[in-house]
C-alpha cells in the first residue's frame, strides 16, 4: 500500500525542479544464492518440526550438481525474488550513489540485482523537463523505463480512468479457467468446489487492495453463473433457473454459499481500514494518516484532494468498518461517554442518556476512584435505565491500562473477511445468523455424497417445478393452445399442480417445525469423585433475564465426596450465557485463591470457555478480558485445572446457581445448604 502511495505521488507530481524516481529492483535467484539458513528459520517460525526442518536443510545444502549435455534449449533462471523499490532523486548524483550502494550490497550478501529486469518509474515532473535525463539515468543503471503496463507484485503499478480496462486481465484468467473446465464431464457439486475454491479465488489478491470496478465484478460473476448453468448436452449457457444474486445466498437460506464479489472486495478493503485503526503506529498508518487525515482517525477520513486510488478503494470500507467496530474499555480515559460505540449492543451502542454532565465527560468517570469497577450509585444518578444495564453488563481488566478497538462480529474481537462479509449480508438484508432455516440447515448436514445434497438443493428450492412448467409451457398441446376453449384436462392439471405445490409446502413447513426422534443410548454420567488429597470445584453460571441479573455458584468436594464448602453471588447487568459461564469460573479460581487450596479440579459444563482458557489466540473482546483474568488467576494457583463435563454431573451448582440471583455474597456449609441442594448431594453419592 505504501508502494503504491508513492508511485500515485510520483505520477501526479508535476511541479517543482527537482524530479524523482522509483527504482524496481529484481534479485535474481540462483540456487547457490538461497540462504539456507533464512530458510530454516522461516520453517521453524511457521511450526515445523525441529528434525523436520534439519531433515530438509540436509537435502537442500548437500545438493550436487550433475551437467547433461543434449542440445536443448538453455533454461537460464527459474526462481525470482519478490520486487523491492529504491526511491531517490532523478539526478546522476543520487544514481551514482545507488550504484554504489547496490555493489556494496551484492559484495556483502552474495546476492545479485537482475538489472536486465528492473526497471525505473519517474515523476511525471521528470517526464515534462528532459527525456535525456531518463535515457541517461537508465542508461547509467542498465535499466529500463517502467511503462504505463508496468506491474509491481503482480499488480498494475498506476491505474488509468478506466480501470475496467487496467482489470481486464482478471476477466480473461477466470475464462480461460473456466473454458479449460467446460469439456469435462462436472457434477453440480463438482461446478460448486471448483468455483468456490479456484474461480472466486483469482481476483482475491487484486480485491486486497483496490476496488474493482463494478462492471469487472458483474462480467466475472456473469461468467461464473454460465459455467453453473452450463449444460452438458448443450454448447450454449443453459437457462439460469436463479439469478446470482440468489445463488449468492447463504446456504442457511436457500442459496448455494457463492460471493458477491463486490461485498466480498469491501469486506477485504476492510481489512486494511481495520489495520489502520488498531495498528496506528505502522509505516502505512502513519503515511496515510499524515496525508488524508492528519487532525483526525480513519474513520472520521474524507476521500481529500488529489486522492490515490489505493485510499479511494480503503476507504469505500468504512462504513463497513464502523458497523461493527465498538470500543473496548480498559482504563475508560480516552472514550467519551456519549460520542462513541462502546456499549455491547447490536444495533444501538452509544448511550442515550442526556444528563448535562455527560457532555465532556469520560468513561472512567463512570468508575470507582481507583478501582477498576462501575460506580452504581453514579450511575444510577446520570443514565437511564438501558444504559444502566448495558454499562454494568460490560466486564472490566485491572490490567488493561489502554482503551481500544474490537470487532463486535466475531467471538475474538478480530476483524475478519468472513465476519466483515456477513456483516455486509446483514446491512443489505441478505441475511442474518437469526434467518437460517433450520430446513436448509439440516438439508447441507445429511451424510450423503455432495451431488445427492446438491440434487435435493435444486428439488427442495422450486427448480424442479419452474422447469416442469417452461416445459408445459414450451411443448404445443392442442388442448393447451391460448385462445381455444379451456378444457377439462386443464382444469385437472392446475388442480393437480395446486394439490402437489400445497402438499409440498406443508411438508416443508413440517420438516421445519418438527424435530425427528431417534432411538437414543442413555449416556447420562454423574459426578465422580477426585482422587485422594485433591479437591473437586464444580462451577456454573445463570442468567435472570427478567431481573436483569446474572449469577454464579460453586461447590468444593473432597476425595470422600463430603462438602467442603459452597458459595453463590449474583451480578447485575444484562450478559451472554457464554460471559456467565466466565464469570463463573472467575469467582471459582478467586475463591480458591482466597482460601489457599491446591491440588484442585474445576469442573465446568461450557465447553466453549474452557477450550478459550486453554487457547492461545488473542481475545480483543470485553469477553476476552474475563478470561484473561481466568489466565492470570491460574498462573498464581498451584496445580489447579480447569476441564468439561457434562450437565447431568453438574446438577448440583446448576440448581445452586439458579437460587442466586436474591443473593450477592452467600456461603453454605454441609449443615446451612437448602434441602433441596442437600438431596442433590446425596444423588451424586449414590
Amino acid at each position: 500500500m505504501v508502494s503504491f502511495e508513492i508511485l500515485h505521488y510520483l505520477k501526479r507530481k508535476q511541479r517543482g525542479k527537482d524530479g524523482f524516481m522509483a527504482l524496481k529492483l529484481d534479485m535474481s535467484k540462483a540456487y547457490d544464492r538461497v540462504e539456507w539458513s533464512y530458510i530454516g528459520a522461516m520453517l521453524t517460525k511457521m511450526g515445523f518440526d525441529e528434525k523436520w526442518v534439519r531433515m530438509i536443510s540436509s537435502c537442500l545444502s548437500s545438493v550436487e550438481y550433475t551437467v547433461v549435455a543434449n542440445k536443448a534449449t538453455v533454461v537460464s533462471h527459474m526462481l525470482f525474488a519478490d520486487d523491492s523499490y529504491l526511491y531517490c532523486k532523478a539526478n546522476d548524483n543520487d544514481v551514482q550513489r545507488v550504484q554504489q550502494l547496490l555493489r556494496v550490497f551484492e559484495m556483502a550478501s552474495g546476492q545479485e540485482v537482475n538489472f536486465a529486469k528492473s526497471s525505473a518509474f519517474f515523476s511525471t515532473n521528470t517526464i515534462s523537463q528532459d527525456s535525456q535525463d531518463r535515457d541517461r539515468i537508465c542508461q547509467t543503471l542498465g535499466i529500463m523505463e517502467a511503462g504505463e503496463d508496468s506491474k509491481y507484485l503482480g499488480l498494475p503499478s498506476t491505474l488509468s480512468r478506466n480501470k475496467s480496462v487496467v482489470f481486464g486481465y482478471l476477466k480473461d484468467k477466470v475464462r480461460k479457467k473456466i473454458q479449460s473446465w467446460d469439456g469435462k464431464l462436472l457434477s453440480r457439486a463438482g461446478k460448486e468446489v471448483l468455483i468456490k475454491a479456484v474461480v472466486q479465488a483469482l481476483p482475491s489478491y487484486a480485491m486486497n487492495v483496490f476496488q474493482l470496478p463494478q462492471d469487472t465484478c458483474k462480467d466475472i460473476e456473469r461468467s461464473m453463473c454460465n459455467f453453473w448453468w452450463h449444460s452438458k448436452s448443450s454448447q450454449k449457457n443453459g437457462i439460469h433457473w436463479l439469478s446470482w444474486k440468489n445463488l449468492s445466498k447463504h446456504k442457511g437460506v436457500g442459496g448455494m454459499g457463492f460471493r458477491d464479489l463486490r461485498d466480498f472486495n469491501i469486506a477485504l478493503l476492510g481489512k486494511q481500514g481495520w489495520r489502520l485503526i488498531t495498528n496506528p503506529e505502522s509505516l502505512v498508518a502513519r503515511i496515510f494518516k499524515a496525508k488524508y487525515f492528519p487532525e483526525g482517525t480513519f474513520l472520521s477520513a474524507e476521500v481529500g484532494d488529489n486522492p490515490s486510488d489505493i485510499w479511494r478503494s480503503v476507504l469505500a470500507s468504512k462504513d463497513l468498518i464502523k458497523a461493527g467496530m465498538r470500543r473496548l474499555i480498559g482504563s475508560g480515559d480516552s472514550v467519551t461517554v456519549l460520542k462513541e460505540p462502546w456499549l455491547i449492543h447490536d444495533d444501538d451502542p452509544f448511550i442515550s442518556s442526556t444528563h448535562p454532565v455527560l457532555n465532556h465527560a469520560k468513561v472512567s468517570s463512570l468508575m470507582k476512584i481507583g478501582l477498576r469497577e462501575w460506580d452504581k450509585e453514579i450511575l444510577e444518578d446520570v443514565l437511564n435505565e438501558r444504559d444502566k444495564k448495558l454499562v454494568l453488563s460490560i466486564p472490566l481488566n485491572s490490567a488493561a491500562n489502554s482503551d481500544g478497538w474490537y470487532w463486535f462480529k466475531d467471538k475474538n474481537g478480530l476483524y475478519t473477511v468472513k465476519s466483515g462479509y456477513h456483516c455486509l449480508q446483514e446491512l443489505k438484508g441478505e441475511w442474518s445468523q437469526d434467518s437460517n432455516s433450520g430446513f436448509w440447515r439440516a438439508l447441507w448436514q445429511l451424510k450423503l455424497p455432495p451431488k445427492v445434497k446438491n440434487f435435493l438443493w435444486r428439488t427442495c428450492s422450486r427448480l424442479a417445478e419452474v422447469m416442469w412448467e417452461y416445459q408445459v409451457w414450451t411443448q404445443p398441446k392442442p388442448h393447451l393452445q391460448l385462445g381455444s376453449k379451456q378444457s377439462p384436462l386443464v382444469e385437472e392439471i392446475v388442480t393437480s399442480a395446486k394439490l402437489t405445490l400445497a402438499n409440498w409446502i406443508n411438508a416443508q413447513n413440517r420438516f421445519q417445525t418438527t424435530s425427528i426422534s431417534h432411538n437414543r443410548v442413555d449416556n447420562t454420567e454423574h459426578w465422580t469423585r477426585p482422587s485422594f488429597q485433591k479437591l473437586k470445584v464444580n462451577v456454573d453460571g445463570a442468567i435472570f433475564q427478567q431481573e436483569d441479573k446474572f449469577g454464579a455458584s460453586m461447590v468444593a468436594r473432597t476425595s470422600s465426596g463430603a462438602i467442603l464448602e459452597a458459595w453463590q453471588t449474583s451480578f447485575f447487568g444484562v450478559v451472554a450465557p457464554i460471559v456467565a459461564e466466565a464469570m463463573g469460573i472467575k469467582e471459582a479460581l478467586s475463591w480458591i485463591k482466597g482460601k489457599g487450596w491446591r491440588d484442585v479440579i474445576v469442573e465446568t459444563d461450557c465447553l466453549n470457555v474452557v477450550n478459550d482458557i486453554n487457547s492461545n489466540k488473542p481475545m480483543v473482546f470485553p469477553y476476552g478480558f474475563v478470561i484473561h483474568d481466568c489466565k492470570a488467576l491460574l498462573v498464581d494457583l498451584l496445580s489447579v485445572s480447569i476441564v468439561f463435563v457434562k450437565r447431568s454431573t453438574n446438577k448440583v451448582v446448576h440448581a445452586l446457581a439458579r437460587n442466586s440471583v436474591h443473593t450477592v455474597d452467600c456461603t453454605f456449609s454441609v449443615a446451612t445448604l437448602p434441602s433441596e441442594i442437600s438431596s442433590l448431594v446425596l444423588d451424586d453419592l449414590s
